[in-house]
């Protein structure tokens, strides 16, 4: 099952994408490596082409593997 995050009509519910990723990550008690899956799942999800996907992805990774405590 791939799950995304996503936000549904950001002007009538004042809801952000980045405040739905804080908000589970705090609800669940997630790491950013387990909120970096749910961004990897979105990019996967999306109809970009597979090269926009594929630079997508390395970004992510990069930015997990900047701060090695993200990794914990």
């Amino acid at each position: 099952m791939t799950v995304t995050l996503n936000t549904d009509d950001p002007p009538m519910f004042g809801a952000t994408l980045d405040g739905e990723y804080v908000a589970v990550a705090e609800t669940l008690g997630l790491t950013a490596a387990e909120i970096a899956l749910f961004a990897k799942n979105a990019v996967e999800a999306s109809f970009l082409p597979s090269a926009d996907k594929s630079a997508l992805l390395r970004e992510i990774d990069e930015i997990l593997l900047q701060d090695p405590e993200l990794l914990a």
